[in-house]
């Protein structure tokens, strides 16, 4: 497996792990790669998040890529540092859109290639 796709991977495993720990309900994920981007879409039926996570989760998300970070840290994606975790997975996306209509929620992220 190349870095990229264990990249990916651990993107992905790290979000469906966070939303999880909220006790979220009715995950689904999809994974969509062409030549120029990769997008991972999580799709939520069910999750409860305090306003306070909510913007926390949007912050970290909306970081502008960083990927001399992104080459030092992306490894450590799936050590259980919850608001760390994010706020890397958000040096690590060149884009994030997250809709939220209660109770569910729709995170799209992007990373171009």
């Amino acid at each position: 497996m190349t870095y990229e796709k264990q990249k990916i991977a651990l993107i992905a495993n790290a979000l469906v792990e966070y939303f999880l720990s909220h006790n979220a309900k009715g995950l689904t994920l999809s994974i969509l790669e062409d030549e120029k981007q990769i997008s991972i879409l999580l799709q939520i039926g069910q999750v409860t998040l305090s306003d306070k996570s909510m913007d926390e989760l949007k912050h970290y998300l909306y970081m502008e890529r960083q990927e001399e970070m992104e080459e030092y840290y992306w490894h450590l994606l799936g050590n259980d540092f919850e608001t760390e975790e994010i706020s890397l997975i958000g040096m690590m996306v060149d884009e994030a859109t997250v809709t939220s209509v209660p109770p569910s929620l729709t995170i799209e992220l992007i990373r171009y290639l």
